[in-house]
């Protein structure tokens, strides 16, 4: 984390250089005049990292504009919140993993590297994931898409100090503690969540559907994790009425059973997130619960599973699975994962490949398929594949960075028989790909 970047120019006088010998080639063209290149130095900007107390969350400004950065570090100031500045998305993700900041500003033109780089290795940090995001790039949100991508909020250059302090007075308001109502038959996981999310949230315990209905009405409720293997009463029925009764409230399910297809169908309207009990489940649990209880707006939550097995227990030998996906990084260790279960692995970097590769390689069992690609996106890629009787039946998962309200239907619509979100789990994929497969 410490160190310098340097570049030196050295310009050449062409008139100076000594005459070539003779020769049937042209001569060269003169070479352009020297320019500066950009230089990434890692400093300590004019921000409050020195002033920090422990335990104070300041606020992250990843920006490489001096002016705007200083602008939003004086809204900042009078809001009440310390500020970290960082020119760069490097610096950035050293100071947001070495400060873990109360929320990021992110521009997305930045030196080293792009914004949304920066955002895609925030969101596939289990120790940042939960922070908010919010960009201001001067470009257009249709472009940037921010919401697919899993930021919190999107403000396009320029911004005026209204729209600042909009933005930064939504953390600055004194709210009363948020409670998670979890509704389950067992004290243990809730006392072990209690004392986790003590500095977060309370948390309320119902052993029945009548106390937790009667919970609801006596005080305010943030969210609700309900165990669908709760005794005594029909778990759907309950999450339905909780669904039906409290339309925006935050709801987790929870459970130890394998659901079905049709099981998980029916429970998509009533949550966005399903969490299979197993040794990683009350990590799950924590992770989702902090997701709701720190977002910067009303943002939808991001589906995440987990299953118990560990990856050796799955094998895909004399399988061959297809990855379309346009980012290099995602491609690779997921090619790394599911090699080790045997399987053979094609990749195609957008949807116009996938369907080359399919129309020469037959024998694809199945297709791991990003959306957001260029040339041909996920969607148009899976409704050619559904409109060829060669591949009609041809097992699809979608992958996506952001689970949004219709994004799930429109995935289905297309033509995928899955869904899972990013950042992927990777215990979930494998379960997925062995339904499908009946590996």
């Amino acid at each position: 984390g410490q160190g310098s970047s340097f570049s030196l120019l050295l310009p050449w006088n062409i008139a100076e250089a000594p005459s070539a010998p003779e020769s049937p080639l042209p001569p060269p063209a003169p070479l352009p005049a020297p320019r500066s290149l950009p230089v990434v130095v890692t400093t300590v900007a004019e921000d409050d990292r020195l002033q920090l107390r422990p335990g104070e969350r300041p606020i992250l400004i990843i920006e490489d504009d001096p002016t705007f950065a200083r602008s939003v570090a004086a809204v900042n100031e009078l809001q009440g919140f310390k500020t970290l500045i960082a020119p760069s998305g490097q610096e950035g993700l050293h100071l947001a993993n070495t400060y873990h900041p109360l929320a990021i500003i992110l521009d997305v033109g930045l030196p080293d590297m792009s914004g949304l780089d920066v955002l895609s290795q925030i969101k596939q940090n289990a120790h940042l994931r939960t922070i908010p995001v919010h960009i201001i790039s001067g470009q257009d949100r249709a472009i940037i898409r921010p919401e697919e991508r899993g930021a919190d909020g999107f403000h396009q250059k320029p911004v005026s100090e209204a729209d600042l302090n909009q933005l930064l007075g939504q953390l600055n308001q004194p709210n009363s503690p948020q409670t998670v109502l979890f509704i389950a038959k067992s004290r243990d996981t809730v006392e072990r969540l209690r004392g986790q999310l003590s500095h977060q949230a309370n948390l309320v315990h119902a052993q029945s559907v009548g106390e937790a209905l009667l919970k609801l009405t006596e005080q305010p409720i943030d969210g609700v994790v309900l165990d669908l293997d709760l005794s005594g009463v029909d778990p759907h029925l309950m999450a339905r009425q909780l669904r039906q009764e409290h339309p925006d409230l935050p709801i987790i399910l929870s459970t130890e059973c394998e659901l079905s297809e049709a099981e998980i169908q029916a429970l998509r309207p009533i949550s966005s997130t399903i969490v299979l009990k197993s040794g990683a489940a009350e990590q799950r649990l924590l992770d989702e619960i902090s997701l709701f209880l720190n977002r910067i707006g009303e943002e939808p939550l991001q589906v995440y599973l987990t299953t118990a097995e560990q990856p050796e227990a799955f094998d895909f030998s004399g399988k061959h699975l297809l990855i379309v996906d346009d980012d290099v990084k995602n491609t690779f260790v997921l090619l790394s994962a599911l090699e080790s279960t045997g399987a053979t692995i094609v990749t195609a970097k957008n949807g116009q490949e996938a369907l080359d590769i399919l129309a020469e390689q037959p024998h694809i069992d199945l297709v791991l398929m990003d959306i957001m690609m260029p040339v041909m996106n996920g969607y148009e890629a899976m409704e050619a594949i559904r409109a060829n009787p060669a591949t009609a039946h041809l097992p699809i998962i979608a992958a996506t960075a952001k689970a949004l309200k219709d994004d799930r239907t429109k995935c289905f619509e297309a033509g995928a028989n899955d869904y899972i979100s990013k950042p992927i789990d990777l215990q979930v994929l494998l379960a997925l790909i062995q339904r499908w497969l009946g590996a």
